[in-house]
């Protein structure tokens, strides 16, 4: 009977034990991107050129009408089509510094978006650079503003846009707390000044295409690569 009862009690035990795992589980549920297809292509531009990406460091500010993104991503086995992290390669032009002319240069740079606890919520990494490489903002007078790998920065969140078919979402950029050093004479801050709060805002429509490979390799600012080659569009929906 003694046998009994502890076996009784040791299969209790692993009971509550397997529950307190499956509401753990429930309680670390993070924000999420819902796919159509896996893998998949993320494409995205600016929502309007009359609401252009924009970086504020102190008297520097620096808008761009266009800017594009990309991404590759995949589910896994235990989420075959939800994903957790992209790491988006961005684009930019027709930019102006301090309302002067500029080259935003990634030099290879990415944005890695990371899940978070809170829905639709994603932090931002500036990852993936070149050796040696950082982002520069060139203007054509005498000034280039670099901005290396950092982070996490808070934070991305998305919109999901009501009505769209395939469903797509809508990307609200709120960065803050970028680091960015000043080089140059013609600055609107000195030259080698470094500013550690910086911001950066805009919206970015994105949507999900089928994924289908590599195209051929293409060079932008003497950076090689190869651009995704984008199938028929699927859903994309944030959680």
């Amino acid at each position: 009977m003694i046998h009994k009862r502890m076996a009784l009690g040791l299969t209790l035990a692993a009971v509550l034990a397997m529950s307190a795992i499956g509401a753990s589980a429930v309680q670390a549920a993070t924000s999420g991107l819902d796919i159509g297809e896996s893998p998949a292509v993320l494409t995205g531009s600016l929502v309007s050129a009359a609401q252009p990406h924009t970086w504020v460091y102190g008297a520097a500010v620096v808008k761009c009408e266009e800017g594009n993104l990309e991404a590759t991503v995949a589910g896994t086995v235990s989420e075959p089509k939800n994903v957790h992290e992209a790491t988006v390669t961005g684009t930019y032009s027709k930019c102006k510094l301090a309302g002067t002319a500029a080259e935003v240069r990634m030099n290879g740079c990415k944005y890695t978006w990371t899940d978070t606890p809170t829905s639709l919520t994603f932090e931002v990494d500036v990852t993936a650079c070149t050796s040696g490489k950082v982002i520069e903002i060139a203007s054509l007078v005498n000034c280039t503003l670099t901005i290396k790998e950092q982070g996490p920065l808070s934070h991305v969140v998305f919109e999901n846009v009501v009505g769209s078919v395939p469903a797509h979402v809508v990307a609200n950029w709120t960065i803050k707390n970028t680091h960015v050093v000043f080089d140059g004479t013609e600055c609107p801050v000195a030259g080698g000044t470094t500013i550690a709060n910086g911001e950066f805002s805009g919206k970015t429509t994105v949507k999900a295409f089928k994924d289908e490979g590599l195209q051929p390799e293409k060079v932008e600012f003497k950076h090689k690569f190869q651009p995704f080659k984008d199938g028929a569009q699927t859903s994309l929906v944030a959680t």
